[in-house]
């Protein structure tokens, strides 16, 4: 088994679609074309819990960004609903090349954000997808800031110095940071 940092999202499992079994799955990469059957992926449960290798028996298209899959050992919508909130994982070894000008969401956890004067103004904490938009959710001293990966917020991605350079940050919302008790 890979080690735990060497297993990559892909998509998450949402529900159950009937009453045999079969998954709906959100894409976490809409374009994705990697859950297929025989592909080798991981089921992750979630909130850290166990991974194991999962067999992927059918897939079908659903909805945008989502499709149907059937699995080995998954046969009733109890045992489906049993795995909602799983993810759907690939070894980083088994993804395909990337181009010079790509990259892995993934990637961005934990790189420092700066500013185009150099000014560090926080860290990457987790990447979102959304309907209309990626973003970097970045923690800073007064909370988190969600940073949208397009112009004008994005400037550039400097994976070899281990930073994202945004700017005009000053317009976006901070949600303050929770309390702590």
């Amino acid at each position: 088994m890979p080690a735990p940092s060497e297993i990559l999202p892909l998509a998450v499992i949402t529900g159950a679609h009937g009453v045999r079994g079969e998954l709906r799955v959100k894409l976490l990469n809409p374009d994705s074309q990697l859950l297929v059957p025989g592909a080798r992926v991981w089921l992750r449960e979630p909130s850290g819990g166990a991974t194991r290798p999962l067999e992927i028996l059918g897939v079908r298209a659903h909805q945008p960004a989502q499709m149907l899959m059937t699995i080995a050992g998954c046969s009733d919508r109890d045992a489906a609903q049993s795995l909602r909130g799983s993810e759907l994982c690939m070894a980083r070894a088994d993804l395909p090349e990337l181009s010079a000008d790509e990259i892995y969401l993934v990637d961005l956890v934990g790189l420092e954000v700066r500013l185009p004067d150099g000014t560090s103004i926080g860290v990457v904490e987790r990447t979102i997808e959304y309907p209309a938009a990626q973003v970097l959710q970045v923690r800073v001293a007064s909370g988190r800031i969600e940073i949208p990966l397009f112009e004008p917020y994005l400037v550039a991605i400097e994976l070899e110095a281990r930073a994202v350079i945004v700017q005009h940050v000053d317009e976006l919302d901070v949600q303050p940071a929770p309390r702590r008790a």
